[in-house]
């Protein structure tokens, strides 16, 4: 986080500060929710007033990314924002959300920055790869250890990193087809933490 917070607060202080930079309570404590919404829009758009057919140039869960990356560093953190005194923890404002909600209806409208979300290889694509694979003549862990990978992978239909973390003690032999399959677990990995994953 401390990169977000770093091009923030150089955002903010219309200084460049370099990497490793550290700032005080006292320079977090004046952060308003002005500042984090001039910022988020200033990063979407490249200006601080677009109009309604300006198109952004990140998605929503960047800026919530962003946000959790500032909040992380405000001195009252869990404070939710009071916009009266100006207190609290502003990426928590009312203000900032209706921002980040903005850039999320234009994306449901099919007018915000393109998703670079992940998606499953097609049969084509799979099998492209593993004919790749199965023709690298010079490294015998691509011809025989990516592509085995990458079929002990489809067969399970599992997730790349659980795949990877395959121990022999997770291979048994089928009983009812001793002579030509196994039994295998995948075991979960840690940071599986939501449905999508």
């Amino acid at each position: 986080y401390k990169s977000i917070l770093r091009k923030f607060m150089s955002y903010c202080h219309q200084t460049d500060y370099p990497p490793g930079e550290t700032f005080i309570t006292e320079q977090l404590a004046a952060v308003t929710a002005s500042d984090v919404t001039n910022y988020f829009t200033y990063r979407c758009y490249r200006c601080l007033d677009p109009d309604e057919t300006a198109i952004p140039s990140h998605r929503s869960n960047t800026l919530l990314y962003w946000k959790k990356g500032i909040s992380y560093f405000m001195p009252n953190k869990h404070m939710q924002w009071n916009e009266i005194v100006d207190s609290g923890n502003p990426t928590k404002s009312q203000q900032v959300a209706n921002m980040i909600a903005e850039v999320k209806q234009k994306e449901v409208r099919r007018q915000g920055a393109p998703s670079k979300a992940r998606r499953s290889l097609t049969k084509d694509e799979f099998r492209h790869t593993q004919e790749y694979f199965k023709n690298v003549e010079t490294d015998i862990k691509y011809k025989y250890g990516a592509r085995a990978h990458n079929n002990y992978q489809y067969h399970l239909i599992g997730r790349l990193d659980d795949c990877t973390q395959l121990q022999f003690e997770s291979l048994k032999v089928n009983e009812a087809f001793p002579t030509f399959a196994l039994k295998t677990k995948l075991n979960w990995s840690k940071n599986v933490r939501e449905e999508a994953d």
